[in-house]
């Protein structure tokens, strides 16, 4: 599974992973192998149709924010995100602190104006912190 596969990613700078969690403990292994420093190359996650949640969403920022410095592409297309504050706040909190990051794409998703907030507070202290993001999709 994706704990093997782990081992040997030191040098994937592409990820795309649409589709294929299986669930939640999926999700874990991926932010541990993020926070362990296998992936830090990776300049390009796809987890998009993936049943993350807010709770996953949370801790895969804070992987990212930690562990991933040359990621500028990251999908989580209807990945059941957005319905608590805390999702909006991790993403917000990516967003003002990634210098990298160029494409966020969250169609589909379930935001309401309170998770929104935060998200697009992160949008603006991106570029006020003359971040690169190009591209939001929401």
């Amino acid at each position: 599974g994706l704990e093997q596969l782990m081992t040997s990613m030191y040098s994937v700078v592409t990820l795309d992973l649409s589709e294929n969690l299986s669930g939640p403990n999926t999700m874990a292994r991926l932010v541990t192998g993020i926070q362990s420093g296998t992936l830090g190359k990776l300049e390009m996650l796809d987890l998009s149709n993936n049943r993350i949640s807010d709770d996953g969403v949370e801790h895969l920022c804070e992987a990212l924010a930690l562990g991933c410095h040359a990621l500028h592409s990251l999908s989580l297309l209807d990945t059941h995100i957005g319905l608590s504050e805390g999702s909006g706040r991790a993403l917000g909190s990516l967003l003002s602190s990634s210098m990298s990051l160029e494409v966020l794409c969250l169609h589909w998703n379930y935001f309401t104006a309170k998770s929104a907030y935060p998200l697009l507070r992160g949008v603006h202290e991106n570029g006020s912190n003359l971040g690169k993001l190009a591209r939001l999709d929401l």
